[in-house]
């Protein structure tokens, strides 16, 4: 029982007299009661007093008559009390609050019209009575760390039973006879009621109970976080070697020659988390899968590999791991030497043996991949002898007829590539030989063929104020001024300087002419004219077979620039047995328009980080975009995680473009972004690591900064960007369908 409250009903007629109910009450907090205690009285003016041996009285509480009174009274100027004092138990609402309405009566019955018909009433609110606590608080909202939950109760001696709800977890009883506060662990396994998130919603219900007796019950929700350390798991990375130029049993990996397969394994989320994505880059290739087969490994030294999952919580495991390439360069061949000797291998002029001595060098990468050397030779107009061994540094001493002029030639090979070099050795030296039995004349060799004078010795004039040297041919006779030739075989491989006369408007214009195998200069193979005073052309033809003769300049055949007769030209660079051609044409039909492109669909590059254009001007810029070229494909996530992630900028440049003002992005910033919201790696920024020679090597995340050249490939925001305003017009017209539902 708690304490009591007194106070009365009074109702004062105009003529002197009153009538009212005096009250009080007390409260039983657990059964929700209150005991109300009440007594009537009345009073008239001075002329007073009445009395009677009956009358007509009562208490009414709520609508129920609790005291009725009909003896006798005498009622002066004083209040008097009318029959006796009542009490009567209600019962509060389920909230604690309670209104009664009271009604006190008096009648003398007639004796006087100042005691007629006395009434008095009112609602009176009784003080409510505290019912179910209240949670005040809950701190802590980590899976697998304290949560305390805190109580505020109306009664000291009140107690509670809590109850923890959340995913499958409905109800769970912590705790009985809790006072103020109760902490629990939520369990880690609660992580799975929410794989596709880091937060979910729980609940927390508490009971309040006074002894066995249920007060109430009130609940209060609260958001439980995955904690960080819950990401997914993977084992390791694995690499194995794929299909290459490099044999198997090697166990190792070649710059420029050997591919690798680099794999995730063991991927899987955790409590119930599921595998969304995957990661691989390194080396300067990247994918979106569990597997990646990069292309040529392109940098010695240790490669490294990063590789990352992501889970359907958006949660992240990253590992890097690293092989090591074997540097590697084609064979070098970097001198060849040979002389006439004797057998020993002793220089001798008239020696009828060869001494030949080459120097080179290569890639034997761990005694895996030897670098041998072979020779063969033949004499002018002969056959070529079979290869024999040859060892760098070591000359070979072979038989050679002293009376022929002998082409060496040395061939370089490892387990990728090989090539070869001639040299000449010429005839056994004579100040001046006639050749037996005929009528050829020789110096400095012996005399080879008839009818020809020969020389092994270079010419030096010491004439001056005049022409060195003058060829001239007989007037009016056919023939060239200058001719080098096979003297084996008139028509082979022979070269023609001659004068010339064209549509050019000149006769004093120079030809020279190779053929092979024509005698007429309208069929010779190819031919370059030096116009007097105005330009040089050079061209080949087809000869009387139609073979196609193809003109090329350049410095040797690995390097230069072939001239077709078919309306194109190609320039051509070798590395190795890499061949790269470019090509310069102009269409046979439709728009013949002219084009200039790689031989190879998707090979060749305009300028490097390093080594870059100005400024080029298009009229169209079409990129590559056929879907049949596309795999892995997929929907952009992070789009918006990216982009707002990007810092754009306004700069002026180092190197002087004068003082303009640009916009765009810093090339580090935005590969650093793409890194963190999984927006892959090189299509979006280039780096190249700089070399001291100025070479340019790909980029790998170990490389300094300040070693790398940095670029941005702008096009490639297009899709992230409107990805975007996909995603923002999705939700601006959910909003519009929000506020017009609320309208």
């Amino acid at each position: 029982m708690e304490g009591w409250v007194m106070a009365e009903l009074v109702k004062n007629y105009s003529n002197g007299s009153a009538i009212k109910i005096v009250y009080s009450y007390t409260q039983n907090v657990s059964k929700n009661q209150s005991t109300i205690t009440m007594t009537l009285y009345v009073h008239r003016d001075s002329y007073g007093p009445s009395w009677n041996t009956h009358c007509d009285a009562y208490i009414q509480l709520d609508g129920s008559k609790v005291m009725t009174y009909d003896g006798s009274f005498n009622i002066g100027t004083s209040w008097v009390k009318i029959g006796s004092t009542v009490s009567k138990t209600v019962t509060h609402n389920a909230d604690g609050t309670k209104t009664i309405s009271l009604k006190g009566f008096f009648d003398s019955l007639g004796l006087t019209s100042k005691l007629t018909d006395l009434t008095v009433t009112g609602n009176v609110t009784l003080k409510t009575i505290p019912r179910a606590s209240s949670i005040s608080s809950i701190s802590g909202s980590t899976i697998g760390s304290p949560v305390t939950v805190n109580i505020s109760r109306e009664v000291s001696n009140f107690t509670h039973k809590v109850y923890y709800s959340f995913g499958e977890t409905k109800d769970y009883l912590l705790g009985s006879s809790v006072g103020t506060s109760l902490t629990f662990t939520p369990s880690m396994n609660d992580c799975k009621y929410i794989p596709n998130s880091t937060k979910g919603t729980a609940a927390i219900r508490v009971d309040t109970y006074n002894g066995s007796t249920k007060i109430g019950s009130t609940s209060k929700n609260f958001t439980l976080n995955v904690p960080a350390s819950v990401v997914p798991t993977f084992s390791k990375i694995e690499f194995t070697p794929a299909a290459s130029d490099v044999p198997a049993d090697w166990g190792i990996y070649v710059r420029t020659k050997s591919k690798v397969t680099v794999k995730i394994t063991g991927a899987a989320g955790v409590y119930g988390s599921t595998i969304k994505s995957y990661s691989i880059s390194g080396g300067g290739y990247s994918g979106t899968t569990s597997s990646l087969t990069t292309g040529y490994l392109n940098t010695a030294g240790t490669v490294t590999f990063t590789a990352k999952i992501t889970d359907s919580r958006g949660r992240t495991a990253t590992k890097t791991s690293s092989i090591t390439v074997t540097d590697y360069v084609p064979p070098v061949l970097s001198s060849v030497a040979g002389f006439r000797c004797d057998s020993a291998g002793t220089e001798q002029d008239d020696g009828n043996y060869i001494s030949l001595t080459a120097n080179f060098s290569g890639s034997v990468l761990d005694g895996k991949n030897p670098i041998s050397g072979e020779y063969r030779y033949k004499a002018e107009g002969g056959d070529w002898s079979g290869f024999s061994p040859l060892v760098s540094g070591e000359p070979a001493v072979f038989a050679a007829t002293g009376d022929a002029t002998f082409t060496v030639q040395v061939q370089v090979s490892d387990t990728f590539s090989s090539f070869t070099q001639n040299i000449v050795v010429n005839s056994i030296r004579f100040i001046m030989d006639f050749k037996a039995g005929g009528t050829g004349i020789s110096f400095g060799k012996a005399a080879e063929y008839d009818d020809i004078l020969e020389s092994a010795w270079r010419l030096i004039l010491h004439q001056t104020g005049a022409d060195q040297i003058i060829l001239q041919k007989k007037s009016g006779e056919a023939g060239n001024a200058v001719r080098f030739t096979d003297p084996l075989s008139e028509l082979q491989d022979d070269w023609k300087i001659n004068q010339y006369a064209s549509g050019q408007g000149t006769s004093n214009s120079l030809r020279f002419m190779t053929n092979s195998g024509a005698d007429s200069p309208d069929d010779y193979a190819s031919a370059m004219i030096l116009y007097a005073g105005k330009t040089a052309e050079f061209f080949g033809t087809v000869k009387a077979n139609s073979d196609v003769v193809t003109p090329k300049i350049g410095m040797n055949d690995r390097t230069y620039l072939a001239f077709y007769d078919t309306n194109y030209m190609e320039f051509v660079t070798t590395l190795g047995s890499d061949e790269k051609k470019f090509e310069i044409l102009c269409e046979q039909g439709g728009e013949q328009r002219p084009i200039f492109r790689p031989k190879v669909n998707s090979v060749g590059w305009l300028g490097t980080a390093g080594y870059r254009w100005n400024t080029g001007y298009f009229t169209n810029n079409i990129t590559q975009s056929d879907l049949k070229d596309k795999e892995n494909i997929r929907e952009i996530s992070g789009a918006k995680g990216f982009i707002m992630a990007l810092q754009p900028i306004a700069y002026t440049l180092k190197d002087g473009d004068g003082g303009r003002v640009h916009m765009g992005f810093g090339a580090q910033q935005v590969a650093q972004a793409a890194a963190e919201h999984g927006m892959g790696d090189l299509s979006l920024y280039q780096a190249s690591r700089i070399e001291k020679d100025g070479r340019e090597a790909y980029y790998s995340p170990e490389t300094p900064d300040e070693d790398l050249r940095w670029g941005l490939n702008y096009h490639e925001f297009l899709a992230p960007l409107i990805a975007l305003v996909q995603e923002q017009e999705t939700r601006i017209q959910q909003l519009e369908e929000l506020i017009q539902r609320k309208d």
